[in-house]
């Protein structure tokens, strides 16, 4: 029987108490044989080491992968795509799929992986390359489904509904290292040096020109707890305002270049 790997692709904060417990919740995965887990830490955290992972998950005989950064002083919106593009180019190969996990977030029972590991072992998945995983809160938990091109779903539910929270999204592997590559590590470099500004939202321009027309899946079962989504970053040395300022020129940016008159 073969085999399918996923990788929980972390973008751990300094919080080592939630970093513990979202390790937890993925260790404590119930699933069969032919499901197969790594966890793959993107921090910049000293206290964040081989050992103390270790001591988290004594008797797991998941794989850990520490993606150590050195981000110190970098705002909140270039640590984010920092992250992204090192958790790309750290993929192991044998990776079929990869689910991004926020510092803040984790896995809502012991089923998730299993749930979602079944759905898209249905036939009618198979072409499927992007889930859509959803919050427990903005969750009915009817098990209802919906694939359709991702460009489709954007229209459907919004664009920023279903690119815009990392802990929802569940990509084919070599579709997260394709999206999350050389362009934006370059937009990372220049957004610490200070050349550029980013956005929360950055990353989704760049995932919805990979997965645009690619089939996706939105799978409205609670899957990831999360402690609050935030639209803006507390932490940002600008305002709100500009902020909005910001993300609407990304959309209007992402638009132009498709030459699409989408108003998500």
């Amino acid at each position: 029987m073969s085999s399918t790997t996923f990788a929980f692709a972390l973008l751990a904060g300094n919080d080592l108490e939630k970093i513990a417990h979202t390790l937890e919740t993925i260790a404590a995965q119930e699933v069969g044989t032919d499901i197969k887990k790594k966890i793959i830490i993107a921090h910049d955290n000293a206290d964040l080491t081989e050992k103390w992972v270790s001591g988290v998950l004594v008797g797991s005989d998941v794989t850990i992968i520490l993606v150590p950064l050195e981000l110190d002083g970098t705002n909140p919106q270039a640590r984010r795509i920092s992250m992204l593009t090192a958790l790309a180019a750290s993929i192991p190969e044998d990776v079929d799929w990869v689910w991004t996990l926020a510092d803040d977030a984790s896995l809502y029972s012991k089923f998730g992986l299993k749930q979602l590991s079944a759905e898209l072992a249905i036939p009618a998945h198979r072409d499927v390359r992007f889930v859509h995983a959803c919050l427990a809160p903005k969750s009915y938990d009817t098990g209802y489904t919906q694939m359709a091109s991702v460009r489709s779903l954007c229209e459907d539910h919004g664009y920023f509904e279903i690119l815009g929270t990392l802990s929802s999204l569940v990509i084919a592997a070599d579709v997260f290292r394709f999206a999350f590559s050389k362009h934006l590590a370059e937009m990372a470099e220049k957004a610490r040096d200070g050349d550029i500004r980013v956005t929360p939202f950055t990353q989704c321009q760049l995932l919805y020109l990979a997965l645009s027309d690619i089939t996706g899946l939105l799978v409205d079962t609670k899957l990831v707890a999360q402690d609050q989504v935030k639209n803006f970053d507390d932490n940002s040395d600008i305002s709100e305002s500009k902020q909005i300022f910001l993300i609407a020129g990304e959309i209007v940016e992402l638009a132009h270049t498709l030459e699409s008159d989408n108003s998500w």
